[in-house]
């Protein structure tokens, strides 16, 4: 139960993004970054991510990256816009874990020397998969005022897991903010570490997120980590040739501090 615990909680903090504004006319392109602290305030690692929307369909880049700026882990995600299942796929270099879904079909890979595995998963009405968490908060921004629950896929199990969120207004560094907390929605669910996401009102986009981290320390086991993704650290929309260099940069395989 611990351990379905932290990879429910993992695979929340890995699709905890900056929501973009609910308004309409979202930009065609855009680009920030997260930083990821432990609770001792080191920097973990940041978050590099890279958005593009056309078509109606909208892809996500991430690259996860060494307190010295080079990257170890890369993660896309592709699906319609304000989709809640979107397909996605993440690789960490410094151990070779994998893990992703793609129409139906769930996979993982311990590490480079193990060998990976997969499965077919029903999604129930209410799933929730990776960044689609994201869109789903903000298109039932009005609805989870008062609680709600949700079916989120958690790749290391293969399965969708109930989920249960309650909402809380408040402030943020004089910041009003609306906090989301979740839990699992099972009897065990009292026991799991917390996990807090707040969200500023006035364009519903993620300021910060606490709790269990979705990539693993350098000794492969789990970590704490506060990740704040401060509006000085938006850049300018990034052009096609800027995300391409994005996703083909190479990935490291040891963050040296």
């Amino acid at each position: 139960m611990a351990a379905t615990r932290l990879l429910l909680l993992a695979a929340l903090s890995l699709i905890l993004t900056p929501a973009l504004s609910h308004a309409q006319g979202l930009p065609a392109a855009e680009h920030y970054v997260g930083i990821a602290r432990t609770d001792d305030g080191r920097e973990a690692y940041r978050e590099a991510h890279w958005v593009t929307r056309a078509d109606g369909r909208q892809s996500r880049l991430v690259l996860y990256l060494c307190p010295d700026g080079r990257p170890f882990a890369r993660k896309w995600v592709r699906g319609p816009l304000g989709g809640s299942t979107p397909d996605f796929a993440l690789e960490d270099a410094r151990d070779g874990y994998l893990e992703g879904a793609r129409a139906g079909t769930v996979y993982t890979r311990d590490n480079a020397t193990a060998q990976q595995e997969s499965a077919r998963v029903s999604a129930p009405a209410d799933a929730v998969i990776d960044a689609g968490f994201d869109d789903y908060l903000r298109t039932h921004w009005d609805a989870l005022s008062n609680g709600g629950a949700i079916h989120f896929l958690v790749p290391g199990r293969h399965a969708f897991l109930p989920l249960r969120i309650r909402a809380e207004d408040g402030q943020l560094d004089g910041v009003p903010v609306r906090r989301f907390h979740l839990r699992l929605d099972a009897w065990y669910g009292f026991a799991a570490p917390k996990l807090e996401v707040a969200y500023r009102v006035a364009d519903r986009r993620l300021l910060r997120f606490t709790g269990i981290g979705s990539l693993r320390d350098g000794n492969g086991g789990s970590q704490a980590v506060r990740i704040d993704f401060p509006d000085k650290l938006r850049a300018p929309a990034p052009t096609r040739q800027d995300i391409d260099a994005a996703a083909t940069q190479p990935l490291v395989s040891r963050c040296t501090q």
